[in-house]
């Protein structure tokens, strides 16, 4: 008995990768069918490892990112201003403890540009960062995440940053959640 398998290390969605795991591609394999279950792995991260599992057989992470890699590496280009066209946001306002963010996204030369915003009240975040496992402080510290005074993420803090975003921006719809 022999295991064919493609290395990971070459393009999965390439017939000749995929001939690499299956002898028989070109035998009697359905390749309309395969070819299609490499499009839908290619577009939807969730598929991939279902795809590389059934046809190219290597050990996969059961684990499916949001965004696969290849989709994430495809993004490696700065984030253009906002400036100057239509913008749309959502902002997802916390309870208590949890993250507030704002999130807006404009499209400009074939491509959305987001520009996202995240608050955290600045009392006990060392500790937040600690419990949850996650560098809340460094990210503070780098300017990936604002703080608000006090031990909740104060809503007025964040009205004024809304307040100069609007003036900033040509935003025509913002979404809310409002956290229980």
């Amino acid at each position: 008995m022999k295991l064919y398998s493609a290395p990971t290390d070459l393009d999965p969605f390439d017939k000749a990768t995929i001939r690499l795991a299956n002898p028989a591609f070109d035998a009697f394999m359905n390749q309309r069918e395969v070819l299609a279950m490499a499009a839908d792995a290619k577009r939807m991260p969730a598929r991939e490892a279902e795809y590389k599992n059934l046809v190219l057989n290597p050990r996969v992470e059961v684990n499916n990112p949001f965004i696969s890699r290849g989709v994430w590496d495809a993004c490696d280009t700065p984030v253009a201003p906002l400036e100057g066209i239509e913008v749309y946001g959502g902002l997802d306002l916390s309870a208590t403890m949890d993250l507030t963010a704002l999130v807006l996204i404009g499209w400009r030369n074939g491509k959305w540009h987001v520009h996202p915003t995240f608050w955290l009240p600045s009392e006990g975040l060392s500790e937040k960062a600690a419990a949850d496992h996650v560098p809340y402080d460094l990210w503070h510290s780098q300017g990936h995440l604002q703080v608000t005074p006090g031990r909740t993420v104060s809503y007025e803090y964040v009205a004024h940053h809304l307040r100069g975003q609007f003036q900033r921006y040509n935003i025509h719809k913002i979404g809310l959640i409002a956290g229980i």
